[in-house]
């Protein structure tokens, strides 16, 4: 009779960590707070021996069971989300590498693999700010580097940050800093001096 309750024991544990693998192969589950729970209660119980007999044991396996399937129909939900997230990314980071070519809709869109209205929406959701605002911002955030760091002039700086002009950085420059370009720079140098 011994044998044969630690032959059952012994089948239980198993079923634990044969859970505990289906639950390893999915992160977005894993990471599910009550599923956490019912998965620390399975691991203890599978720790200590079932203590509590195959009762508890089957009750904690189909809670578990019934997370999961609650978990798998939200991750239908998230796996989209993530892919559009994911042509999203493509795109910034095409914006990342070339902050100063010819980045128009119709071509983001493209690369996001998304109709022209989804990819904005998405971009929109994803970021707060349109494809255009965004990519301004970046322009901008590279004019600003290299106003404080190069001797090249506002015009140069300009066309090489994909600006049509020094007038266009200036006014975008000044809206968005505060003060016009070449007193940006007059003040770091300013700044610079008196630091040393």
């Amino acid at each position: 009779m011994e044998a044969k309750s630690k032959r059952a024991k012994k089948s239980r544990v198993l079923e634990v960590a044969s859970l505990k693998e289906i639950l390893g192969d999915n992160p977005y589950i894993g990471s599910d707070l009550p599923m956490r729970q019912i998965v620390a209660l399975l691991e203890q119980e599978a720790k200590d021996g079932v203590p509590t007999g195959s009762v508890y044991l089957d009750h904690l396996k189909s809670a578990a069971e019934i997370r999961i399937a609650a978990l798998r129909s939200r991750l239908v939900v998230a796996t989209q989300k993530w892919s559009i997230q994911a042509g999203v990314r493509s795109v910034l980071e095409e914006i990342e590498f070339d902050p100063i070519g010819r980045h128009d809709i119709d071509s983001m869109a493209r690369t996001s693999g998304y109709s022209r209205g989804h990819f904005l929406r998405s971009f929109r959701q994803l970021t707060g700010l349109t494809p255009h605002q965004y990519l301004l911002q970046r322009r901008l955030e590279h004019a600003l580097a290299l106003v404080s760091t190069s001797v090249q002039s506002i015009t140069t700086i300009a066309l090489r940050c994909g600006f049509a002009s020094d007038s266009h950085l200036s006014r975008l420059f000044k809206r968005t800093f505060g003060v016009a370009p070449s007193t940006y720079r007059a003040n770091m140098r300013r700044d610079r001096r008196l630091t040393r």
